[in-house]
């Protein structure tokens, strides 16, 4: 599955792209001769010079350092939230899966009633009440993006839950917890990590719009989103300012969504599999790969 998945185009470009992203993220900061938030009033709104390879904005900070740092926070939030919303979703998912009866009742219409609040209200309403920052940002994200997940792997445990390889680590005393970390799980992990990677894409989209309305990353730190908030005021006369974190946007959402499809193809719809979705013997069945 892992060849399968390196050798397709769509693979090697998104993790080009993102692999870009985090080296700018992480080294970008330290290598650029410019503090994102250092005010230049000698070269307020100048155009990409060699000075300033994208420019600067009103304040005179340089646009490329700005984007380097803010891809930093953008992809941490994504992946931050991703891993909360995945951890919530399975746990939900994989309980009410498995043990089915009146505790899937309770857990399912639970779910139900929380696809039923408009996601973005309900994190506009809380972000006004709680101040806009980082960690309030990943954990609002985090707590609201579960839904999906639950009922994907609930799904995915009630049609592995009979299989011979469960029913045999039952008959031999497995534990319902060990049954479902090291049996269910795993099996029911190619559409969960196809969601995570479609999540990540997401999430980053939805901190950018929380930030271009004012209610994400707060000035000065800077963000995508609030550097295209920053950028409405200038549109007509600094072009700079809202391309390149438009284009960045655009390219890191490309690049994960290039990922997600890949990972869909050769987890769930490769047709070269011959014994189901994932191309190989559920774990736990006799001859499955070890």
């Amino acid at each position: 599955m892992l060849r399968n998945f390196l050798k397709k185009r769509q693979t090697r470009f998104g993790l080009i792209l993102i692999g870009l992203f985090l080296a700018a993220g992480f080294l970008g900061p330290h290598l650029c001769p410019w503090q994102p938030d250092a005010v230049d009033e000698a070269h307020l709104l100048a155009p990409p010079s060699r000075g300033h390879w994208m420019g600067t904005d009103q304040l005179g900070r340089d646009v490329l350092s700005r984007l380097m740092a803010g891809a930093r926070i953008s992809l941490v939030i994504g992946f931050v939230v991703v891993l909360i919303a995945t951890a919530v979703g399975v746990f939900i998912g994989a309980t009410a899966g498995y043990f089915g009866g009146a505790l899937d009742a309770v857990l399912m219409r639970f779910v139900d009633v929380a696809l039923c609040f408009p996601v973005t209200f309900l994190i506009l309403s809380v972000i006004a009440v709680l101040e806009p920052s980082v960690t309030n940002i990943i954990l609002i994200l985090g707590l609201t993006g579960w839904m999906g997940q639950a009922r994907l792997v609930r799904a995915e445990v009630l049609s592995l839950k009979n299989r011979e390889f469960v029913l045999l680590a039952r008959s031999y005393g497995a534990s319902h917890g060990r049954i479902i970390l090291r049996h269910l799980v795993p099996n029911a992990a190619g559409p969960v990590i196809v969601a995570a990677v479609f999540g990540v894409a997401a999430a980053i989209l939805a901190e950018a719009g929380l930030s271009f309305l004012g209610l994400g990353i707060q000035p000065p730190t800077p963000s995508w989103g609030n550097m295209l908030a920053d950028a409405r005021s200038t549109l007509g006369v600094a072009w700079w300012q809202s391309l390149f974190p438009g284009t960045a946007i655009f390219a890191i959402l490309i690049a994960l969504n290039a990922l997600g499809e890949s990972a869909r193809a050769s987890l769930i719809h490769d047709p070269s599999t011959p014994f189901g979705r994932s191309g190989r013997r559920p774990l736990g069945e006799k001859g499955a790969p070890r």
